[in-house]
């Protein structure tokens, strides 16, 4: 008896109403088109359904889905939902993105790569990667912490990520291990100014 060979599971595409970063989803749903090894047709065709609200609205003047190219759809979507000047806006954001009180720098590193891919949208080069490096280790606004992992090298917005994180965890491991040891001494000198004070007084 041969065993069934089990089914391939394909992953669900992503859905766009107009309200989140286009270019945010139509990489995401590139992944999921890679992925799920979709013909150019099976891209349209998902990409047709996965419009809904405002977005739904291009398909009234998008024609027939047996008809349409992904390519076309794509570019309606790029004509309604990226507007003139909004490369520039998200690219003068990158520059002066700084971290903020409290945030991690998974959360600093994330909206850098959003703010990248809404300043370069459909761009995929080491450049970019360069560019998305130098922005992260600007928005640590931490000199010290910045030219540490520049003499690393690293290599991009990932690596510079990853060594920031390491160099993090360390200085913090140091301050709580100064601190017990600076606890230490000060509990050690409160005992022997009490053993003095006790022979002072016999």
């Amino acid at each position: 008896d041969t065993k069934p060979v089990p089914s391939f599971k394909q992953l669900k595409p992503p859905r766009f109403s107009g309200e989140t970063p286009l270019e945010l989803f139509l990489f995401q749903f590139e992944a999921c088109a890679k992925f799920n090894n979709w013909a150019e047709r099976e891209k349209a065709a998902h990409l047709f359904t996965s419009l809904h609200g405002n977005a739904g609205q291009i398909l009234l003047t998008a024609g027939s889905a047996a008809d349409l190219r992904f390519d076309d759809l794509v570019e309606k979507l790029r004509r309604r939902f990226s507007p003139a000047g909004q490369e520039e806006l998200c690219q003068a954001m990158l520059r002066c993105r700084r971290r903020e009180k409290g945030e991690t720098l998974h959360e600093l590193s994330q909206d850098i790569r959003r703010l990248l891919y809404l300043s370069y949208p459909g761009q995929d080069s080491q450049m970019i990667e360069l560019l998305g490096r130098d922005a992260f280790l600007a928005a640590l606004d931490d000199r010290d912490l910045e030219i540490k992992i520049r003499e690393r090298e690293p290599r991009d917005l990932d690596s510079a990520f990853k060594l920031a994180l390491r160099l993090e965890t360390y200085a913090k491991a140091y301050e709580v291990t100064s601190g017990r040891e600076v606890a230490k001494a000060k509990s050690a000198r409160h005992v022997r100014d009490a053993d003095e004070v006790s022979e002072l007084k016999r």
